[in-house]
Protein backbone atom coordinates (compact mmCIF):
# COMPACT_ATOMS: atom_id res chain seq x y z
CA UNK A 1 0.00 0.00 0.00
CA UNK A 2 1.00 3.72 -0.90
CA UNK A 3 0.24 7.15 0.88
CA UNK A 4 0.04 9.74 -1.30
CA UNK A 5 0.31 13.86 -0.57
CA UNK A 6 -2.68 15.46 -2.35
CA UNK A 7 -1.36 18.41 -2.59
CA UNK A 8 -3.87 21.64 -4.39
CA UNK A 9 -2.44 22.17 -7.89
CA UNK A 10 -3.71 23.83 -11.12
CA UNK A 11 -4.07 20.95 -13.91
CA UNK A 12 -0.79 22.74 -15.66
CA UNK A 13 1.22 22.59 -12.46
CA UNK A 14 0.11 19.36 -12.04
CA UNK A 15 1.53 18.20 -15.65
CA UNK A 16 4.54 20.16 -15.39
CA UNK A 17 5.21 18.21 -12.05
CA UNK A 18 4.25 14.90 -13.42
CA UNK A 19 6.56 15.42 -16.55
CA UNK A 20 9.39 16.13 -14.21
CA UNK A 21 9.54 12.80 -12.44
CA UNK A 22 9.62 9.16 -13.20
CA UNK A 23 6.46 7.97 -12.23
CA UNK A 24 3.92 7.32 -14.53
CA UNK A 25 1.23 8.88 -12.81
CA UNK A 26 0.57 12.03 -10.16
CA UNK A 27 -2.62 12.33 -7.83
CA UNK A 28 -3.03 16.04 -6.66
CA UNK A 29 -6.10 18.17 -5.66
CA UNK A 30 -7.58 20.25 -8.61
CA UNK A 31 -7.89 23.80 -7.34
CA UNK A 32 -10.65 24.29 -10.40
CA UNK A 33 -12.88 21.42 -8.65
CA UNK A 34 -11.47 20.94 -5.20
CA UNK A 35 -11.92 17.06 -6.13
CA UNK A 36 -9.22 14.76 -6.30
CA UNK A 37 -7.79 13.92 -9.74
CA UNK A 38 -4.59 12.62 -11.63
CA UNK A 39 -2.93 12.94 -14.68
CA UNK A 40 -1.04 9.99 -16.27
CA UNK A 41 1.51 9.52 -19.10
CA UNK A 42 0.09 8.37 -22.07
CA UNK A 43 2.42 6.91 -24.83
CA UNK A 44 5.79 8.80 -25.40
CA UNK A 45 4.22 12.09 -25.31
CA UNK A 46 0.60 11.97 -24.45
CA UNK A 47 -1.29 12.40 -20.93
CA UNK A 48 -4.56 11.71 -19.60
CA UNK A 49 -6.82 13.30 -16.75
CA UNK A 50 -8.98 11.40 -14.22
CA UNK A 51 -11.22 13.10 -12.34
CA UNK A 52 -13.11 11.94 -9.02
CA UNK A 53 -16.97 12.59 -8.72
CA UNK A 54 -18.61 12.36 -5.90
CA UNK A 55 -22.12 11.56 -6.13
Amino acid sequence: MAKVILEPRSLTSALRHLRAQPKPFLMFINERTNQVSAVYKKGKEGFGLVEAVMP
